[in-house]
């Protein structure tokens, strides 16, 4: 297993000292590799950064990176993957060409996913706002299908979406194929696009930011947790997404 973690401080954490950041940000990473069974030769990249109120995407280069090893290096970007679904769902809501109360409809592409998933019935009607929980807490790969049909038209077109937005934002390493992460062929990412992409995510949408912080969603009488087990544990800790795989990089 190789392991992969973005980390940075930004204005969250308020007036603590940058040395007081980064340290925290370390321990934090640390034990959640512990937490995971994770040991330090299992480690292949731990990219931290601090970025000003002022930071733009644009400008990541610029930035001030603290530690980086590797961070252009390709990988499998897992679940973190539906952090673009996200992105590009509420870019599309911003446009007006979706609300956060519109309707999708589970397709049987949705529900023959592969799991993590929600197990709908086809023909299931979710609202926008409820599918986005469903994907950043349970990381839901039926449901991140139907975001994408049901926003994009198809699972390709959506891919195509998100692949268009990478690129506006700089993300020169990565590509997309899906919506939810699964492995395959040509699906890549580096921590310093997924870097870049989280920023963003702060950035514009600061009125979403449960979306990457809420530590547990229920529906009926399930209640289904974040396995970001930072959430809620370590102050200035505001998300964002976990992604496992066991796959290899071409």
């Amino acid at each position: 297993m190789t392991a992969c973690i973005v980390g940075w401080a930004h204005t969250a954490f308020g007036k603590l000292e940058t040395e007081t950041v980064e340290s925290l940000i370390i321990r934090v990473a640390n034990e959640a590799l512990d937490n995971a069974g994770i040991g330090p030769d299992d480690v292949d990249e731990i990219l931290l950064g601090h970025f000003n109120a002022g930071f733009s995407p644009q400008d990541f280069t610029a930035s001030l990176v603290l530690q980086s090893d590797r961070g252009g290096m390709p990988w499998l970007p897992a679940s973190l993957t539906k952090m673009m679904t996200t992105y590009v769902a509420l870019r599309q809501v911003r446009a007006g060409r979706a609300t956060m109360n519109s309707g999708l409809v589970v397709s049987q592409r949705a529900a023959r996913s592969a799991p993590s998933k929600m197990g709908f019935r086809i023909g299931t009607v979710v609202t926008l706002d409820n599918a986005l929980k469903m994907i950043m807490v349970k990381s839901a790969n039926d449901i991140s299908v139907t975001i994408a049909e049901g926003l994009g038209g198809s699972v390709e077109n959506f891919a195509a979406m998100m692949n268009a937005e990478a690129r506006r934002l700089g993300m020169s390493g990565t590509r997309f194929i899906n919506p939810n992460g699964l492995p395959g062929a040509g699906q890549q990412t580096t921590a310093r696009d997924m870097a870049l992409l989280a920023y963003a995510m702060m950035r514009e949408f600061p009125e979403h930011s449960l979306l990457w912080r809420m530590p547990a969603i229920r529906y009926g009488n399930r209640v289904m947790r974040n396995p970001n087990h930072l959430i809620g544990r370590y102050q200035g800790a505001d998300g964002f997404k976990t992604g496992f795989t066991c796959a290899l990089v071409a």
